[in-house]
């Protein structure tokens, strides 16, 4: 299936060459077969000819739609993906003109004044797809001279031609920030792509384009609030699904341009590309052609993953009370209490965690003597002895229940491959592979026993992956808790393959990553790819640990401070779920009991985890007959709408002073005007402290204080002088008088 993935970024720039015929645009700038203004093209391998495209007569009644870019977008016979892209659009409504240019770099494409040409002809409605960076790498004063500075940044560097001309060259992301402003400016909708794939191959993988240029246009896009289609990890899926011998054929000049049948399917998987984005009024001009390809999303950027998780996301997960024995029952009982006393205050997903495949469960799971029930495409399927409605439907039947309620469903999932589909060969839903093609089986989680590591250099695993969120999707999964990812170890690879299956399927899907402690220096990947990652190991109900597993609540305050920084809208660092109220019948770890934690701990945790702006996710059960339904105690502190604010609502969130006994982490309220000061006392003992203003950076000699734990005023103060119990804390809001 052809799929592409868009980033709600921005723009998507056309590939043009200068029009022929009736166009009555400015001259284009002309060059001979060996020179240009700034050096030389690659007129050999990219004729000068104009596109079918350009060719084509204007109307001028009718928005346009322009490609610009170099000879993988233009090339002769139709070899250029901008050629055959007008057959996916209805030409009576739309004119699609295809202005890329062979031997192109987005430098060269400006200087030669052909960004010019396409700027001064756009008008409002019209639009703009821009690819470029497979010229852009070469030195910018040698050879052919049309390389641009590496980067994104805005420095730029005085060269000499091979001419004699002097030039002041800019980075790769100038130009590309220039073709997106210009085209902001004409009142044009400008959309980025990254590169087409080139024919080459290791290890059973194509290269997925040279050098940086695709994240330097995503980059960009984001930066510019505008859409990018990662038009390079569609081609290189596709391309994988069909195999390296199959690809070959499409490539018979060389390993850079297509023949006339490549140049389609790029076409197809830009069209699938603008079909992704978020309302984009292109969609409505496709012609019978382009409506019949499927869309795709991003997979990387920025309005998708906002509309996933824009603030950190809040819910209860089954893990804490029920291990891996949760049954549909239970599911549906804690539904029904969020929905009527949490969802008022933002609590919206309930997670089915760990092992729902497995029909003979043990609470801590994990188990060699575990039974699965799966489907005979290798995909495990909810236990029907425990989900009943399950029955042939999948969780499509509690999905539907829990949607009803206005909530969301989420499920855990592992990496890999289970063990049985490999042992059985079992095929690959949607594809021509099957299981054992899929698998490493020298790799397993080291903690659980289900499933085989995936290889990822096979393109069967990333099929494989593909086959089961088009599973999930089509039960109408909102979350998935993927673990044996983040750590023990890091699984780049099946981050990035699950990230980008999830994506195909049309379905916004929040992806959160355990377990932790998830690698500070992937937190650029995680962006990428996630929506949520664990930064610890699973936290009970402990206030110290001197075991990896599990870790206790003041064990979380250095990692918290860690990654402070680098929590935004759509990525969450996670600092796991909240041990309140009763854990049980069958927790995860340990037995059955109401939390450990006093209720100045519990409080300290509400307070760290929402200063700190960590996703919320209840772990206590919440059903009928058991705490905290009952519990007016844990029922407040998941319901204090001024608290949750600070969670949800708040930004340069930090530990301003850390010490052996206290801890202070400030904020700035986005909702109102207030900075948010929150005090902790991590000794055992009772401490009695006393702040002035400046020493925590406020300026005023007054502020008025707000408790809001107690939802209460306490007057002006000059100083904040604070009793903290032990592991107790303070969350105040103050503003000046």
């Amino acid at each position: 299936m052809k799929k592409l993935y868009v980033a709600a970024l921005g723009l998507i720039f056309c590939l043009y060459l200068p029009l022929q015929g009736n166009w009555n645009s400015q001259p284009q700038a002309s060059f001979s077969a060996n020179q240009s203004s700034t050096g030389q093209s690659e007129a050999q391998t990219a004729p000068e000819a104009a596109s079918p495209s350009a060719a084509r007569s204007l109307n001028p009644q009718l928005p346009t739609l322009f490609v610009i870019g170099d000879s993988t977008a233009s090339n002769s016979d139709r070899r250029g993906w901008g050629d055959p892209l007008a057959d996916y659009f209805d030409l009576t409504r739309i004119n699609v003109l295809n202005r890329a240019r062979g031997g192109r770099s987005s430098r060269t494409f400006v200087t030669e004044g052909l960004w010019e040409s396409v700027r001064n002809e756009l008008k409002p409605g019209d639009f703009v797809l821009v690819q470029f960076g497979h010229n852009d790498g070469g030195p910018p004063d040698k050879e052919k001279a049309r390389g641009s500075l590496p980067g994104t940044g805005e420095e730029s560097q005085e060269f000499t031609m091979p001419n004699g001309n002097k030039e002041v060259v800019h980075t790769f992301g100038w130009y590309m920030r220039k073709f997106i402003t210009e085209t902001k400016a004409k009142g044009a909708t400008p959309i980025v792509l990254s590169l087409t794939v080139r024919n080459i191959w290791k290890d059973g993988k194509v290269e997925r384009g040279p050098g940086h240029f695709g994240e330097w246009s995503a980059e960009v896009a984001k930066e510019s609030a505008v859409t990018f289609v990662d038009l390079t990890a569609a081609i290189a899926d596709e391309y994988e699904k069909m195999g390296q011998e199959k690809v070959s054929t499409l490539f018979p000049q060389d390993h850079t341009h297509t023949s006339a049948a490549g140049a389609d399917l790029n076409a197809s998987l830009v069209v699938g590309g603008i079909k992704g984005i978020p309302n984009c009024p292109l969609v409505n001009y496709l012609s019978v052609k382009g409506k019949a390809q499927p869309r795709a999303y991003s997979l990387v950027g920025q309005p998708e993953p906002l509309t996933l998780a824009a603030t950190p996301p809040m819910g209860w997960n089954s893990w804490d009370s029920y291990g891996t024995t949760v049954e549909e029952s239970d599911v549906r009982a804690n539904a029904d209490w969020l929905a009527q006393h949490l969802k008022p205050y933002g609590w919206q997903y309930v997670v089915v965690d760990m092992e729902w495949f497995v029909t003979n469960p043990t609470p801590y799971g994990n188990s060699k003597n575990s039974q699965f029930s799966m489907d005979e495409y290798g995909r495990y399927t909810p236990a029907v002895n425990r989900f009943p409605s399950s029955n042939g439907a999948g969780f499509t039947p509690l999905a539907d229940y829990l949607h009803s309620l206005g909530l969301k469903f989420g499920i855990h999932i592992l990496s890999g491959i289970p063990k049985q589909a490999v042992e059985k060969n079992l095929p690959i839903h949607g594809s021509s592979y099957r299981a054992a093609g899929a698998a490493d089986i020298s790799k397993k989680c080291p903690w659980n026993p289900d499933n085989y590591a995936l290889d990822s250099s096979k393109p069967a695993a990333q099929a494989y992956y593909d086959s089961i969120a088009e599973l999930y999707a089509s039960w109408g999964v909102d979350l998935i808790k993927a673990d044996c990812i983040a750590s023990l170890p890091y699984r780049e690879d099946d981050i990035r393959m699950l990230s980008s299956a999830l994506r195909k399927t049309g379905r916004p899907i929040l992806l959160s990553l355990s377990p932790g402690p998830a690698p500070l220096d992937k937190v650029e990947q995680m962006r990428t790819y996630a929506q949520m990652w664990r930064i610890s190991n699973d936290v009970w109900d402990l206030w110290h640990s001197t075991v990896d597993y599990p870790q206790g609540l003041g064990d979380q305050f250095p990692r918290v401070a860690q990654w402070a920084s680098l929590a935004e809208p759509g990525h969450w660092p996670d600092a796991d779920m909240l041990p309140l109220g009763y854990l049980g019948p069958a927790p995860g770890w340990g037995k059955a009991r109401t939390t450990r934690l006093t209720h100045d701990e519990q409080q300290t945790l509400m307070t760290l985890w929402c200063v700190f702006r960590s996703p919320l996710m209840m772990g206590g059960n919440l059903s009928s007959g058991n705490l905290p339904a009952n519990d007016a105690w844990t029922t407040s502190l998941l319901t204090n709408p001024e608290v949750l604010a600070v969670d949800q609502n708040s930004s340069g969130n930090h530990a301003l002073t850390v010490t052996e006994s206290t801890v202070v982490w400030m904020a700035q309220g986005t909702a109102n005007h207030l900075t948010y000061l929150a005090v902790f006392n991590l000794s055992d003992r009772r401490q009695r402290v006393t702040y002035r203003w400046k020493d925590l950076g406020l300026p005023a000699v007054k502020y008025r204080v707000r408790d809001l734990w107690r939802r209460k005023e306490i007057g002006p103060a000059k100083s904040a002088t604070l009793a903290l119990p032990p592991h107790g804390c303070v969350l105040y809001g103050v503003q000046p008088i």
